[in-house]
């Protein structure tokens, strides 16, 4: 959980401090051309990217996590009966929670990278305020991909995981 306050910290921290670099009206959302096709004053912004930066990891870590603390949860997992056996429940939903935090952790460095392709637009593009903000294409396409690969990384690092926890658990028992 430490590692993940940090990650917010950081992110919150790192929104605030690169938005000053920002000019009174920014884009907030780019075309598939590049050009912003949406603007808003950075106040709003800031606002705006600090309530998904936070908002949607609280949804996947902090609710996840407190259901998880119920006695009466409802888990659904593949070899539920063994995942939730009473000798393996509590690893279950230490790993649970954990994956939680990993995930939250990955969304926030996500909308940082958004954030900081945003920021880039006025800081290093030679921006002219009066004209329109422009996001090359080939830098944007990379968040998805690198996104994309990160979760799939973390899904078969994930699957590993698992399989190993439950492989340890069964050889114990036998």
């Amino acid at each position: 959980m430490s590692i993940f306050l940090l990650v917010v910290a950081f992110a919150v921290v790192f929104v605030l401090s690169t938005s000053q670099f920002m000019p009174d009206i920014v884009g907030s959302h780019f075309g598939l051309a590049g050009h912003a096709d949406s603007l808003m004053p950075r106040g709003f912004y800031i606002r705006f990217m600090l309530s998904f930066l936070l908002g949607l990891p609280v949804l996947v870590v902090v609710i996840p996590n407190l259901l998880l603390s119920s006695s009466t949860a409802r888990i659904n997992l593949p070899n539920c009966d063994d995942w939730l056996a009473p000798q393996q429940s509590a690893d279950t939903i230490a790993f649970l929670r954990n994956h939680n935090l990993r995930l939250g952790s990955i969304l926030i460095l996500f909308f940082c990278y958004v954030h900081w392709l945003v920021v880039q637009v006025y800081r290093w593009a030679g921006y002219v305020y009066s004209s329109q903000p422009y996001l090359d294409g080939g830098t944007f396409s990379a968040l998805p991909q690198t996104f994309l690969t990160t979760d799939d990384f973390y899904a078969l690092q994930t699957e590993s995981l698992l399989h190993n926890l439950l492989s340890s658990k069964t050889i114990a028992t036998q």
